[in-house]
């Protein structure tokens, strides 16, 4: 339908193949049910988010119904086995070359002609050409009485095919969140990402609204951790791939806001980046990968409760335990705590920069202060002795 871009989400970025609007047309008027049937990695990788492919869907139909066109069912898996992160990754029923979407396709027109069979609004008529005989599908009023009777016994007809399918196996419903942890922090960030994408403002407000609901306590208690991650976060390794990242470089104050950002992506995201800050190269920037409002949005929450700021009331004895506790789970990569100029930039993040043609090679370091002096030449005699290291477990030595 659309002329090919990768990961296609952006409506700016849709383009019709030629043709595709007028064919689309001749198939609803022949009474052709059109169904899109797609598998949607991008939102698997945490490129976009449903939200975003629902958003497109509804844009291509604005853009087909200018020709009279339209599509009657969008399907989507937005699963992938491998490189799914969070709930997204797994081998499902739904993935092309899988059947499920199109057992669900199925289900829809099945759904139509039962409808439509049942208040008689169904009429057949021979293919031309052929000796096959074809279903027309008259519309039907789904304001009446009859109709929402007819609905309702539907429903409770699939209802009761669900509930004999599922036995007595219980379902995992996941309960509201009402108490901000290590855990549940990230399950929150989770959540607002899906539901906003990349619309920083929303998320922040759904944030916000999220946390006011759950009381000051719970306010103060987001507040500290996220500012718990920005710390753990501060890194030479992490500066340098957001100096790649960000269109003019990066700031002191700008890597506060690229680590707010970083933690706007997710846990998986998060976490990786710190394990191999390399791994930034599958993530795709936007908003010059800044988040400054991210950090205060705990404090927003807890000052619309309480009138108080909640940098003042901070237990800073409670906040380097947090610190500690938090750091546990964190798998840093070697040599991370050590800035790099360009050449050796190029080696310790290789398909960052790769990613970043646009990116002039220079570092922002200042070498004429001492102890970024000293922390650059630490850096290379780091990397030195990996790659000695490496030589040496290449031709069976032993490594020191």
């Amino acid at each position: 339908m659309n002329v090919e871009v990768n990961y296609l989400h952006r409506k700016e970025d849709l383009k019709l193949i030629d043709g595709t609007a007028e064919a689309i047309r001749l198939l609803n008027e022949d009474g052709y049910k059109v169904i899109v049937i797609t598998n949607q990695a991008g939102v698997a990788r945490g490129y976009y988010t449903e939200a975003d492919v629902k958003i497109l869907h509804d844009y291509m139909n604005e853009v087909l119904e200018r020709d009279g066109a339209h599509v009657d069912a969008f399907y989507y898996c937005p699963h992938h086995p491998e490189h799914g992160i969070g709930l997204y990754k797994k081998k499902c029923h739904c993935r092309k070359p899988e059947t499920g979407m199109f057992e669900m396709a199925d289900g829809h027109t099945l759904l139509r002609y039962l409808e439509a069979a049942y208040f008689g609004a169904v009429t057949w008529e021979i293919v031309p050409g052929t000796p096959y005989e074809r279903a027309i599908l008259g519309e039907v009023d789904k304001t009446s009485p009859e109709y929402r009777a007819f609905y309702q016994k539907i429903c409770a007809g699939a209802a009761a095919h669900i509930k004999k399918r599922i036995g007595k196996e219980r379902q995992n419903v996941k309960e509201p969140i009402s108490e901000i942890n290590k855990e549940s922090f990230w399950d929150l960030i989770h959540e607002a990402k899906n539901a906003c994408g990349q619309d920083m403002d929303a998320m922040l407000a759904n944030l916000k609204d999220r946390l006011v609901s759950m009381g000051p306590t719970q306010a103060q208690n987001f507040h500290d951790i996220i500012h718990a991650y920005e710390d753990l976060a501060d890194k030479f390794g992490l500066w340098d791939a957001a100096g790649i990242m960000k269109e003019y470089g990066c700031s002191d104050d700008g890597f506060i806001d690229f680590r707010a950002w970083l933690i706007a992506q997710g846990r998986e995201v998060y976490f990786a980046a710190l394990s191999d800050p390399d791994s930034l190269a599958d993530v795709v920037p936007y908003g010059d990968c800044c988040f400054e409002q991210l950090s205060y949005v705990g404090d927003y929450a807890y000052e619309q409760l309480t009138g108080k700021s909640a940098y003042d009331q901070t237990d800073w004895s409670a906040y380097e335990a947090l610190l500690l506790k938090l750091e546990q789970g964190i798998v840093y990569k070697g040599g991370i705590e050590f800035p790099r100029e360009g050449a050796d930039l190029k080696k310790y993040l290789p398909r960052l920069c790769a990613k970043h043609p646009e990116w002039d090679g220079q570092t922002r370091w200042n070498p004429q202060m001492k102890e970024i002096r000293d922390l650059i030449r630490a850096g290379k005699d780091y990397d030195r002795r990996q790659t000695s290291n490496k030589k040496k477990r290449s031709r069976g030595g032993e490594a020191r």
